[in-house]
């Protein structure tokens, strides 16, 4: 049974879909596929790139997948030659070498938003291992890459559903409130659209000081450094520094007034 389902997505990427969703029960009985990805580049570096890509970007819990040996046929060399026979896979016994998944992020979620019932000492348990950093609190459900790269000071609220791309680190200061739905993203991606197509990122950090305020949909960009006692107005769109005792928002937010 399928617990836990996310599919790839982009340009030059296609999915013929089978049987893929979450709560999917697959027997062995029948064809099992769960879904064909297709890749499509000016150039066979650029295509590999793109399935390379679209493999790592799959999450599929519950079941045995191929995803790790695709990846690894993918990477190899003499399939990126365009060299390989059909001896290939019988004649390369690294195919079927695989690293260990570090999904730990990706497990203490589940747990975290699923399996917890409240907020009593299991699910607070369950917060402290994926986001060891943290000294506020979070309610689920939460969303975010790795949990460690977050840092929360005392007295802190993280309300519902707020997704923490921590890429790069997150610093949020001491008594801030901050509001359902809203979006630190520390993730940078290159302006050059071919850059940007061979899946290349980069992280900056965003650091949001003590007692500020982020209302309800509020979205920081990366690199973005929210002051002391801030005030982000909901549905705000952050994408310059706020200097500390400020009231800022709007699409891109700016400063209303002063505190």
């Amino acid at each position: 049974k399928i617990s836990v389902y996310r599919s790839a997505a982009g340009f030059g990427i296609r999915l013929d879909a089978g049987t893929a969703y979450s709560g999917a029960v697959i027997t062995p009985y029948y064809d099992s596929l769960l879904v064909k990805v297709t890749a499509w580049g000016r150039s066979s570096d650029e295509a590999a790139l793109r399935m390379d890509r679209a493999l790592r970007e799959f999450r599929v819990r519950g079941l045995a997948t191929n995803l790790q040996f695709l990846e690894n046929v993918i990477a190899h060399p003499l399939f990126r030659s365009g060299e390989c026979t059909t001896r290939f896979i019988d004649e390369t016994p690294e195919l079927f070498e695989f690293v260990r998944r570090r999904d730990r992020a990706t497990r203490l979620m589940h747990r975290l938003n699923v399996e917890c019932c409240g907020h009593g000492d299991d699910y607070r348990t369950t917060l402290g291992e994926l986001c060891p950093n943290v000294r506020g609190f979070i309610r689920e459900p939460f969303h975010c890459d790795y949990g460690y790269n977050i840092h929360m000071g005392e007295g802190s609220f993280v309300n519902f559903d707020c997704v923490f791309l921590d890429l790069a680190p997150i610093r949020i200061g001491c008594g801030t409130l901050i509001g359902p739905k809203v979006q630190l993203l520390t993730a940078h991606h290159p302006f050059d659209a071919a850059t940007r197509g061979t899946a290349l990122e980069a992280g900056k950090p965003i650091v949001i000081g003590d007692h500020c305020w982020l209302g309800g949909g509020v979205i920081v960009c990366p690199g973005v450094t929210i002051g002391d006692r801030a005030v982000i107005g909901a549905g705000s769109v952050v994408t310059r520094d706020i200097p500390a005792d400020s009231v800022a928002a709007g699409n891109p937010a700016r400063i209303i007034r002063t505190l």
